[in-house]
């Protein structure tokens, strides 16, 4: 029974690629991979950058770098920004990154505009227009404000106590 847990766990380590770019310089091949982590219980996505030379053998390998809380990302046509889409406490948060840091953050729930955005299936898009201003995404239509079904009045209705001696009120009916 060990050798066949080691050998599960040894496959689980090899990664399976999801996506693959080249930049438009031709000299740099952007890969995300992702394995099981056997120890969190939990599948991680990982960014892996390899620079080329002329001649398309690898000049240097970057190290990996974990990216697995980010559900989307979209690099723009120029290369100069990256948008990634992150969630973290129920709320979906949109980062703009500069090549050097980040430039700007949005949470995404407090324009209440729209509800989550897709990042599986059919629905996926996250895309940069031509002249990087805009990104497009495809998010669930926002939900309709509710209101309960009964409506309370304005006013509070304020109800005066008034103290009873039980033992009277039953002797007066009884007696009465």
């Amino acid at each position: 029974m060990d050798k066949i847990v080691n050998i599960y766990r040894s496959l689980s380590l090899i990664p399976t690629i999801l996506d693959a770019k080249l930049s438009t310089s031709g000299n740099l091949v952007c890969s995300v991979w992702s394995h099981r982590n056997l120890e969190k219980s939990k599948t991680t996505k990982f960014l892996k950058n390899i620079l080329l030379c002329s001649d398309l053998t690898t000049d240097y390998e970057f190290t990996p770098v974990d990216i697995s809380n980010e559900l989307l990302y979209s690099s723009s046509p120029s290369e100069k920004y990256r948008a990634v889409l992150r969630e973290a406490d129920e709320k979906q948060y949109l980062e703009i990154w500069q090549q050097q840091n980040l430039f700007r953050t949005v949470d995404l729930n407090t324009l209440n505009v729209h509800g989550k955005v897709y990042c599986d299936g059919d629905f996926k898009s996250f895309n940069w227009s031509p002249d990087e201003s805009k990104i497009i995404y495809i998010a669930e239509k926002k939900a309709a404000d509710t209101e309960p079904y009964y409506q309370r009045k304005g006013k509070k209705m304020i109800i005066q106590k008034k103290e009873y001696s039980w033992s009277r009120v039953c002797l007066s009916t009884r007696l009465g």
